[in-house]
Protein backbone atom coordinates (compact mmCIF):
# COMPACT_ATOMS: atom_id res chain seq x y z
CA UNK A 1 0.00 0.00 0.00
CA UNK A 2 1.50 3.45 -0.95
CA UNK A 3 2.00 6.27 1.88
CA UNK A 4 -0.48 8.69 2.45
CA UNK A 5 -0.12 11.65 0.13
CA UNK A 6 1.54 14.26 1.80
CA UNK A 7 -0.12 17.60 1.96
CA UNK A 8 2.29 20.37 2.79
CA UNK A 9 1.79 23.91 3.63
CA UNK A 10 1.21 26.22 0.73
CA UNK A 11 3.71 28.68 2.94
CA UNK A 12 6.65 26.10 3.02
CA UNK A 13 6.63 25.19 -1.08
CA UNK A 14 8.32 26.74 -3.45
CA UNK A 15 6.67 28.76 -6.05
CA UNK A 16 6.30 26.09 -8.49
CA UNK A 17 5.07 23.10 -6.36
CA UNK A 18 2.27 23.13 -8.24
CA UNK A 19 1.25 24.14 -11.70
CA UNK A 20 -1.03 24.99 -14.19
CA UNK A 21 -4.53 24.45 -13.00
CA UNK A 22 -5.65 23.11 -9.96
CA UNK A 23 -8.44 22.08 -8.16
CA UNK A 24 -9.78 23.31 -4.84
CA UNK A 25 -11.07 20.82 -1.97
CA UNK A 26 -12.73 21.34 1.26
CA UNK A 27 -9.98 20.33 3.39
CA UNK A 28 -11.39 18.70 6.28
CA UNK A 29 -10.60 18.37 10.01
CA UNK A 30 -10.36 14.68 9.91
CA UNK A 31 -8.38 12.12 10.30
CA UNK A 32 -6.19 10.37 7.64
CA UNK A 33 -7.44 6.85 6.52
CA UNK A 34 -6.18 5.23 3.09
CA UNK A 35 -7.16 1.44 2.20
CA UNK A 36 -5.92 -0.98 -1.12
CA UNK A 37 -7.04 -4.22 -2.40
CA UNK A 38 -4.70 -7.04 -1.70
CA UNK A 39 -3.80 -9.70 -4.70
CA UNK A 40 -6.42 -12.04 -2.96
CA UNK A 41 -9.24 -9.38 -3.55
CA UNK A 42 -10.04 -8.65 0.40
CA UNK A 43 -9.67 -5.26 1.34
CA UNK A 44 -6.81 -3.65 3.51
CA UNK A 45 -6.28 -0.39 5.46
CA UNK A 46 -3.82 1.95 7.38
CA UNK A 47 -3.64 5.69 8.51
CA UNK A 48 -0.80 8.21 8.01
CA UNK A 49 1.94 6.23 9.42
CA UNK A 50 0.90 2.23 9.34
CA UNK A 51 -1.04 -0.30 7.85
CA UNK A 52 -3.14 -2.10 9.99
CA UNK A 53 -4.10 -6.00 10.79
CA UNK A 54 -7.51 -4.91 12.35
CA UNK A 55 -8.35 -1.86 12.13
CA UNK A 56 -8.20 0.20 15.38
CA UNK A 57 -11.35 1.74 17.19
CA UNK A 58 -10.39 4.99 16.65
CA UNK A 59 -11.21 4.26 12.69
CA UNK A 60 -13.31 1.35 13.11
CA UNK A 61 -16.14 3.23 11.99
CA UNK A 62 -14.11 4.37 9.01
CA UNK A 63 -13.24 0.81 7.61
CA UNK A 64 -17.26 -0.31 8.30
CA UNK A 65 -18.31 2.32 6.33
CA UNK A 66 -15.23 1.97 3.55
CA UNK A 67 -16.70 -1.95 3.00
CA UNK A 68 -19.99 -0.45 3.04
CA UNK A 69 -19.32 2.12 0.26
CA UNK A 70 -16.65 0.97 -1.65
CA UNK A 71 -18.09 -1.71 -4.94
CA UNK A 72 -15.25 -3.94 -4.44
CA UNK A 73 -16.80 -6.36 -7.00
CA UNK A 74 -17.06 -3.42 -9.50
CA UNK A 75 -13.70 -3.18 -8.68
CA UNK A 76 -12.38 -6.41 -9.40
CA UNK A 77 -14.28 -6.88 -12.70
CA UNK A 78 -12.53 -3.69 -13.98
CA UNK A 79 -8.62 -3.97 -12.62
CA UNK A 80 -6.16 -6.93 -13.80
CA UNK A 81 -4.17 -6.04 -10.17
CA UNK A 82 -6.09 -5.66 -7.29
CA UNK A 83 -3.09 -3.88 -5.44
CA UNK A 84 -2.24 -1.77 -8.24
CA UNK A 85 -4.10 1.74 -6.43
CA UNK A 86 -4.14 2.85 -3.27
CA UNK A 87 -6.90 4.91 -1.90
CA UNK A 88 -6.45 7.62 0.43
CA UNK A 89 -9.48 9.54 2.28
CA UNK A 90 -10.63 11.62 4.86
CA UNK A 91 -11.63 9.72 8.01
CA UNK A 92 -14.70 12.33 9.67
CA UNK A 93 -15.11 12.50 13.64
CA UNK A 94 -14.67 15.22 16.14
CA UNK A 95 -11.38 17.37 16.46
CA UNK A 96 -11.74 21.07 16.90
CA UNK A 97 -14.90 21.21 14.66
CA UNK A 98 -18.37 20.08 15.13
CA UNK A 99 -19.66 19.20 11.48
CA UNK A 100 -23.26 17.73 11.40
CA UNK A 101 -22.71 14.15 11.94
CA UNK A 102 -26.17 13.18 10.06
CA UNK A 103 -24.68 14.62 6.59
CA UNK A 104 -21.29 14.52 6.50
CA UNK A 105 -19.77 10.76 5.21
CA UNK A 106 -17.95 8.88 7.51
CA UNK A 107 -15.31 8.85 5.10
CA UNK A 108 -14.72 11.32 1.83
CA UNK A 109 -11.88 10.55 -1.17
CA UNK A 110 -9.30 12.69 -1.31
CA UNK A 111 -6.81 10.55 -3.34
CA UNK A 112 -5.47 8.06 -5.56
CA UNK A 113 -2.32 6.57 -6.45
CA UNK A 114 -1.67 4.30 -9.23
CA UNK A 115 1.05 2.04 -8.97
CA UNK A 116 1.49 1.31 -12.37
CA UNK A 117 2.24 4.94 -13.39
CA UNK A 118 3.97 5.56 -10.46
CA UNK A 119 1.73 9.20 -9.38
CA UNK A 120 -1.29 10.15 -7.94
CA UNK A 121 -4.17 10.33 -10.43
CA UNK A 122 -5.18 14.05 -11.34
CA UNK A 123 -8.09 15.54 -9.64
CA UNK A 124 -10.68 15.00 -11.81
CA UNK A 125 -10.11 11.29 -12.71
CA UNK A 126 -9.63 10.38 -9.11
CA UNK A 127 -13.37 12.35 -8.38
CA UNK A 128 -15.07 10.34 -11.57
CA UNK A 129 -13.53 6.67 -9.77
CA UNK A 130 -14.44 7.55 -6.24
CA UNK A 131 -17.56 8.51 -7.23
CA UNK A 132 -18.27 5.20 -9.20
CA UNK A 133 -16.63 3.08 -6.80
CA UNK A 134 -17.10 4.98 -2.80
CA UNK A 135 -16.80 6.46 -1.04
CA UNK A 136 -17.80 10.01 -1.72
CA UNK A 137 -15.64 12.17 -2.90
CA UNK A 138 -14.53 15.16 -0.88
CA UNK A 139 -16.33 18.78 -1.23
CA UNK A 140 -14.94 20.53 -4.65
CA UNK A 141 -14.66 23.99 -3.83
CA UNK A 142 -13.53 25.69 -7.32
CA UNK A 143 -12.03 24.19 -10.65
CA UNK A 144 -9.49 24.64 -12.81
CA UNK A 145 -7.86 27.66 -11.19
CA UNK A 146 -4.86 28.99 -13.22
CA UNK A 147 -1.97 29.31 -10.65
CA UNK A 148 -0.59 31.92 -12.77
CA UNK A 149 -3.19 33.81 -13.36
CA UNK A 150 -4.88 33.80 -10.12
CA UNK A 151 -2.26 33.21 -7.58
CA UNK A 152 -3.14 30.92 -4.86
CA UNK A 153 -1.78 33.35 -1.92
CA UNK A 154 -3.89 35.47 0.11
CA UNK A 155 -7.08 32.92 -0.73
CA UNK A 156 -10.42 32.88 0.85
CA UNK A 157 -11.62 30.25 2.74
CA UNK A 158 -15.23 29.71 2.09
CA UNK A 159 -17.93 28.44 3.96
CA UNK A 160 -18.28 24.61 5.01
CA UNK A 161 -20.19 22.12 3.18
CA UNK A 162 -20.91 20.60 6.37
CA UNK A 163 -21.54 22.98 8.95
CA UNK A 164 -23.16 26.56 9.55
CA UNK A 165 -19.20 27.94 9.55
CA UNK A 166 -15.90 28.06 7.98
CA UNK A 167 -13.97 25.18 6.07
CA UNK A 168 -10.87 24.23 8.30
CA UNK A 169 -8.91 25.08 5.54
CA UNK A 170 -9.03 24.32 1.82
CA UNK A 171 -6.49 21.57 -0.67
CA UNK A 172 -4.83 23.12 -4.05
CA UNK A 173 -4.57 20.10 -6.07
CA UNK A 174 -2.98 20.49 -10.17
CA UNK A 175 -2.97 17.60 -12.46
CA UNK A 176 0.88 15.79 -11.12
CA UNK A 177 -1.68 14.90 -8.34
CA UNK A 178 1.11 17.64 -6.31
CA UNK A 179 -1.05 19.10 -3.54
CA UNK A 180 -0.59 21.49 -0.61
CA UNK A 181 -3.25 23.18 1.94
CA UNK A 182 -3.93 26.31 3.23
CA UNK A 183 -5.41 26.49 7.35
CA UNK A 184 -7.65 28.74 8.88
CA UNK A 185 -5.79 30.26 11.39
CA UNK A 186 -7.73 28.53 14.25
CA UNK A 187 -7.42 25.03 13.80
CA UNK A 188 -5.17 23.19 15.44
CA UNK A 189 -2.81 20.90 13.92
CA UNK A 190 -3.44 18.37 16.94
CA UNK A 191 -7.67 18.01 17.94
CA UNK A 192 -7.26 19.28 22.13
CA UNK A 193 -7.81 16.89 24.66
CA UNK A 194 -11.72 16.50 26.12
CA UNK A 195 -12.60 16.50 29.73
CA UNK A 196 -14.89 13.93 30.73
CA UNK A 197 -16.61 13.23 34.12
CA UNK A 198 -16.28 9.65 34.54
CA UNK A 199 -13.77 7.51 32.62
CA UNK A 200 -15.08 4.39 32.59
CA UNK A 201 -16.57 2.36 29.31
CA UNK A 202 -19.88 1.98 31.06
CA UNK A 203 -20.22 5.45 31.65
CA UNK A 204 -19.10 7.07 28.88
CA UNK A 205 -21.79 4.50 26.98
CA UNK A 206 -24.98 5.45 29.07
CA UNK A 207 -23.93 8.83 28.80
CA UNK A 208 -23.75 9.12 24.97
CA UNK A 209 -26.56 6.54 23.92
CA UNK A 210 -29.46 7.79 24.83
CA UNK A 211 -32.86 6.65 23.52
CA UNK A 212 -33.33 9.57 21.39
CA UNK A 213 -30.05 8.45 19.05
CA UNK A 214 -30.80 5.32 18.95
CA UNK A 215 -34.21 6.07 17.52
CA UNK A 216 -32.67 8.89 15.09
CA UNK A 217 -30.24 5.77 13.51
CA UNK A 218 -33.13 3.74 13.14
CA UNK A 219 -35.02 6.20 11.33
CA UNK A 220 -32.20 6.54 9.28
CA UNK A 221 -31.96 3.35 8.48
CA UNK A 222 -35.81 3.15 7.16
CA UNK A 223 -35.19 5.85 4.98
CA UNK A 224 -32.21 3.72 3.16
CA UNK A 225 -34.70 1.05 3.11
CA UNK A 226 -32.60 -1.12 5.59
CA UNK A 227 -33.45 -3.50 8.16
CA UNK A 228 -33.94 -2.32 11.61
CA UNK A 229 -32.78 -5.31 13.43
CA UNK A 230 -30.08 -5.56 15.99
CA UNK A 231 -26.86 -5.70 13.85
CA UNK A 232 -26.95 -2.67 11.85
CA UNK A 233 -28.95 -0.69 14.50
CA UNK A 234 -26.26 -1.45 16.54
CA UNK A 235 -23.53 -0.86 13.85
CA UNK A 236 -25.15 2.59 13.22
CA UNK A 237 -25.26 3.49 16.97
CA UNK A 238 -21.72 2.91 17.95
CA UNK A 239 -20.47 4.41 14.32
CA UNK A 240 -22.16 7.77 15.46
CA UNK A 241 -21.33 7.67 19.09
CA UNK A 242 -17.67 6.96 17.88
CA UNK A 243 -17.77 9.79 15.02
CA UNK A 244 -19.71 12.63 17.60
CA UNK A 245 -17.92 11.82 20.60
CA UNK A 246 -13.84 10.92 19.43
CA UNK A 247 -12.63 13.85 21.29
CA UNK A 248 -14.13 11.67 25.29
CA UNK A 249 -13.62 8.41 24.07
CA UNK A 250 -10.03 8.75 22.95
CA UNK A 251 -8.74 12.02 23.75
CA UNK A 252 -10.72 11.96 27.21
CA UNK A 253 -8.88 13.54 30.86
CA UNK A 254 -9.82 13.60 34.19
CA UNK A 255 -8.65 14.76 37.49
CA UNK A 256 -6.90 11.74 37.71
CA UNK A 257 -5.57 11.17 34.55
CA UNK A 258 -6.33 10.29 30.62
CA UNK A 259 -9.14 7.90 30.35
CA UNK A 260 -7.80 4.54 28.55
CA UNK A 261 -11.48 2.96 27.72
CA UNK A 262 -12.47 -0.64 28.06
CA UNK A 263 -13.67 -0.71 24.30
CA UNK A 264 -15.22 -4.18 25.06
CA UNK A 265 -16.93 -3.20 28.07
CA UNK A 266 -18.02 0.05 26.00
CA UNK A 267 -18.98 -1.89 22.77
CA UNK A 268 -21.03 -4.08 25.39
CA UNK A 269 -22.69 -1.36 27.18
CA UNK A 270 -23.76 0.17 23.62
CA UNK A 271 -25.14 -3.24 22.48
CA UNK A 272 -27.17 -3.75 25.83
CA UNK A 273 -28.89 -0.48 25.03
CA UNK A 274 -29.77 -1.17 21.94
CA UNK A 275 -31.30 -4.60 22.32
CA UNK A 276 -33.30 -2.14 25.35
CA UNK A 277 -35.14 -0.21 22.91
CA UNK A 278 -35.59 -2.65 20.35
CA UNK A 279 -37.34 -4.52 22.87
CA UNK A 280 -39.45 -1.34 24.11
CA UNK A 281 -40.38 -0.67 19.92
CA UNK A 282 -41.75 -4.19 19.34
Amino acid sequence: MRDYPPVPSLADVASDHLQGHVWVHEWLDAAAVRFAVASAGYLRFGDAERTFEEVPPTLGYAGRFIERAFDLGAYLDTVDEPARYTFAGAATHHRSIDYDWDRLPAVMGTAIWDGHEERWLPPDRAQQVFERLGPPPVTVVERERSVDQRPLAGYDLPASAWYDGPAAGVTFVDKRGHRVRLMAADVPDEPPTVRVETDGATGLAEQFVTDDLVATRAAALEERGESVAFDPLFEAVLDRVTRANHGALFRGVTDTGAVDIDWGAFRGTVAERVRRWLETTE
